[in-house]
């Protein structure tokens, strides 16, 4: 269940989403009694459907509350609404442990009193029979004034569901996590959680070990390439004991070999113990310890664990078999996982582009996530426990990996970049700009990189760092309808490439089609498919419906096998662009939940963020703008095949449909008197692109503001794009964004008849875009991407100036208060202010943040300003989303043809 900003949960009133794991969503809210801050983490929906959990939840948060210790983040209740449950917890600021450590490993005299506080909290909760069960860097926090919290105690435990020793052949239980089950994290689990045995307290003794290890040596004792070489280092290897300085004292280094003994029985029995010989060590009471030796056999670990553990040790066979016999995958143990995300890293849905990829090898998931509204690539190696971002990927979309892993490719707005897995900053693949609206790349070849071209309609191979472009497929147009090719895959060892083929705002009538680069042929092998993943060559996957499907599939014939339906509730976007990705090893990654919806509603927003219901969803609305009275609305919306204007009388609530020609019609604006409206259509360019029109509102006589200089046969479909951003306020003058073969400029052209266009910012190496006129028409405010970033500037209209860099952090859609004195643009989700000294843009004032709230943001990149200002300055038309998706999850499964019965008969 998502909770929306300004909603109460009970007594909570919800203030900003902090994010999003297996478990569940969680929030900052606001106790209306007490007044104080609090986080409120919501539990997935199957958990108020098993009564049996619920009992044991609330039996272990009585447990919980009863518990009170300075370094345990508290629990304070449990609330129900509506069937959901949402735990009530102490919020607490600052860095989690693994922050730090992300800068390097611990001096011994700051490690101590932090590992100190960890283990009187452990202790604390062991007195009450509470066990962590998932203790680990990213779950203990470091307050501004030194004080450690640890997190999520016993909820793990609270909220997992019962498990059979069935369960225990195919998954151990501490790997897997289902919707509502946090359990284990492989790097720091205990040997006997590893293989499914009992849990108890000897476990968090053994994470405390791993964590202690870690914060003085900055490694993980046991850390492996994948999952299962994690698991086979915990159950037979060593910490490698020379990672630990030579500086630390040698009784500490003995604890830590106590505490990481793989027999429990041998292992330090209780955490107590541990506490001592820390405030021993703080105290300066010293006594003499050995240092364990790397390649030391410490044969008493290896002893056998009993009857009962060596029984358990056959579940752990596959494992270590996987392992080895790594000519026999589809041996691997079958495992799933849910991916929990950065705190306040959201994934960004509804952007057109799949956010998932994987490495080769299924090592590593890179996806784009976004934090506050700076969108970044971030990776995880699955066998490490958290994501990490990727340094110099702001504003990435769409990435990809090359053949042998080592590079991720990436979009950067009409940018194509590639940055090393390695680390280092990115650096640019070609240097040919691709159009601004791409639909994926595939990387085919150690030296080449192929690119969908949507709406361009083709797809292009770009030769790495040389710029060189190879036409490879002439798009052939459809009467009527505005598809193009989109997400390519090659099919390993092959010169084969699949590939979404039709593609338009019904992904139903798409298809999947194979492209042979030697020959630049294309055949068709499934309908009603989008989204194509080949990671084998004699297997297709693609989605449909939200659904995954896999086929068989004969790259020679074009030939493909009866589908199977693999996978469910898979988030698929409004143009098809599913949120999947699989590895030639069989690993595969997924984003879940509700299908992203495309009905969006319009609000009014006052000058606080307080919202008000203007027009209710049932459309895909988009880029409000009043009348200069503010009598009228004018919108685009989307029916069906095509979108159109509209135009709602505010007084009477009255809807009227403006264009009914069978192209796209978007991102109207008003006439300065209000008789006119100009707006981006395909009435007179399908052949080329959306270009300016003018049309009467009284006639509805359209005619194109600017006469095309770009027609003919040979031109591509949508390698010319205009869309009015501006009209000035004497009616002489419109200001539109002008994208030609991938590069976008700001124009100005007059209303006076069919002219040419006049450049007005423009630049080969940035894109411009998104002019606002100023009340006075002296200014106008627009967007470069000059400085890596999107900044908005002012400039004197019609020159010559200087320019003036109005945004600090980033920002777009510039919009202008019509009194001159204020300029507004946004960035993420907060609504920016500018007010100017002396009435001159050329002065501005520091930017104050107006307003926060999610809001959609302007499609396309921003050409035009999603939002507007009523004529008195007092509230905003904003367009949200309605019925929001519960916020996506990443889950992995790790030898997905077996653990999805792929091939096999299924029950009915």
């Amino acid at each position: 269940m998502t909770l929306k900003v300004g909603t109460t949960f009970g007594p909570y009133e919800i203030l900003a989403p902090l994010g999003v794991g297996g478990m569940g969503e969680v929030y900052r809210g606001l106790d209306t009694r007490l007044r104080r801050e609090v986080a409120i983490k919501v539990l997935p929906q199957d958990l108020a459907d098993d009564p049996e959990r619920v009992a044991r939840l609330n039996r272990e948060a009585r447990l919980l509350a009863a518990v009170s210790h300075p370094n345990i983040a508290a629990i304070h209740g449990v609330e129900e609404r509506d069937g959901t449950i949402a735990l009530v917890l102490e919020l607490v600021e600052g860095p989690t442990l693994a922050e730090r450590l992300a800068v390097g490993p611990m001096p011994v005299k700051t490690a101590l009193p932090i590992a100190l506080q960890v283990a009187q909290a452990l202790e604390a909760a062991h007195a009450r029979g509470i066990i962590h069960r998932d203790l680990k860097p990213t779950n203990l926090k470091i307050t501004a004034d030194g004080r450690v919290k640890v997190l999520d105690f016993g909820v793990a435990k609270a909220v997992a569901p019962e498990v059979t020793a069935s369960d225990h052949a195919l998954t151990p239980p501490s790997l897997t996590t289902r919707a509502g089950v946090v359990v284990g994290t492989p790097g720091y689990m205990s040997p006997e959680q590893a293989i499914g045995s009992t849990v108890d307290r000897r476990a968090d003794v053994w994470a405390f070990g791993c964590v202690l290890f870690e914060m003085l040596s900055g490694r993980r004792p046991f850390a492996g390439a994948t999952m299962s070489e994690t698991l086979v280092r915990v159950l037979e290897h060593e910490p490698d004991w020379n990672a630990l300085p030579r500086d630390v004292p040698p009784q500490l280094v003995h604890l830590i070999e106590r505490c990481l003994r793989k027999d429990a029985h041998q292992r330090l029995q209780d955490i107590g113990d541990v506490r001592i010989e820390l405030e021993d060590l703080l105290a300066g009471r010293q006594r003499p310890a050995s240092r364990p030796l790397r390649g030391v056999d410490t044969t008493r670990d290896r002893v056998a664990l009993g009857a009962g553990a060596v029984a358990a040790l056959l579940v752990v066979a596959p494992i270590v078999w996987a392992l080895f016999a790594r000519t026999r995958p589809a041996e691997a143990l079958p495992l799933r996982l849910a991916m929990s995300l950065p705190v306040g890293v959201i994934l960004p849905m509804e952007t057109g582009h799949p956010v998932l990829a994987l490495s080769p090898d299924g090592n590593t998931l890179v996806f784009v996530g976004d934090d506050r509204g700076v969108r970044r690539l971030y990776k995880r190696a699955l066998a490490e426990p958290d994501p990490r971002s990727i340094a110099g990927t702001e504003g990435a979309a769409a990435p990809f990996f090359s053949p042998d892993g080592a590079w991720i490719g990436f979009f950067d707005g009409p940018a194509l970049k590639k940055v090393a897995l390695a680390g280092g900053l990115p650096s640019a693949i070609s240097d040919v700009t691709p159009i601004t609206v791409n639909r994926g790349g595939a990387w085919i070849a150690p030296d080449s990189v192929l690119v969908a071209m949507s709406p361009n309609g083709g797809l292009s191979v770009r030769a790495i760092n040389t710029g060189r472009v190879g036409r490879m497929v002439d798009w052939q147009p459809v009467t009527g309808d505005t598809a193009a090719y989109a997400w390519p895959s090659a099919v390993p060892g092959t010169p084969y490439v699949v590939f979404a083929d039709n593609v338009s705002d019904s992904p139903d009538k798409a298809r999947v089609s194979l492209l042979d680069r030697r020959t630049a042929t294309v055949r068709p092998l499934v309908t009603g498919g989008t989204n194509p993943l080949a990671s084998r060559p004699d297997q297709l996957l693609f989605v449909r419906g939200g659904s995954l499907y896999a086929v068989s599939m004969d790259v020679r014939s074009a030939r493909v096998g009866s589908e199977e339906r693999l996978l469910d509730s898979i988030i698929t976007e409004a143009d098809g662009a599913a949120h999947v990705a699989v590895s030639r090893s069989g690993t595969m990654a997924y984003v879940s939940g509700l299908a992203v919806p495309r009905e969006r509603e319009l609000v009014w927003v006052d000058r606080r963020g307080a919202v008000t219901p203007l027009l209710a969803g049932g459309r895909d609305w988009s880029w409000p703008r009043l009348s200069p009275n503010g009598k009228r609305l004018a919108a685009a919306a989307n029916l069906g095949a095509n979108t159109d204007i509209y135009v709602l009388a505010l007084n009477r609530m009255a809807l009227d449909r403006v264009t009914t020609d069978p192209g796209e019609d978007f991102g109207a604006l008003w006439s300065p008197d209000g008789t006119r409206l100009a707006f981006s259509s395909e009435q007179f360019s399908a052949a080329t692109g959306p270009e300016v029109v003018l049309q009467s509102g009284t006639d509805g006589h359209a005619q194109p503001l600017v006469r095309s200089t770009v027609r003919g046969p040979n031109v591509r479909r949508g390698s010319n794009w205009s869309f009015p951003t501006s009209w000035s306020a004497d009616g002489k003058w419109i200001g539109y964004t002008a994208i030609r073969n991938g590069n976008a400029d700001v124009e100005v052209a007059s209303t006076d008849g069919l002219t040419t266009a006049q450049p007005f910012a423009t630049s080969v190496s940035a894109q411009e875009f998104g002019a606002a006129f100023s009340p006075s028409g002296r200014f106008i405010a627009y967007v470069s991407n000059e400085s890596g970033n999107d900044e908005v500037y002012v400039q004197p209209f019609p020159g010559p100036g200087r320019r003036v860099r109005i945004s600090t952090e980033g920002g777009t859609e510039p919009l202008w208060n019509r009194n001159g004195l204020e300029l507004f643009y946004r960035h993420g989700d907060d609504l920016i202010s500018v007010h100017f000294d002396n009435r001159s843009p050329l002065e501005p004032r520091a930017p104050t943040v107006l307003f926060t709230g999610h809001f959609d943001s302007a499609p396309y990149g921003g050409q035009q300003a999603n939002y507007d200002i009523s004529p008195d300055g007092g509230r905003f038309v904003f367009v949200r989303r309605t019925n929001l998706p519960r916020p996506a999850v990443i889950q992995v499964i790790m030898n997905w043809p077996r653990a999805l019965a792929l091939g096999k008969p299924r029950a009915r």
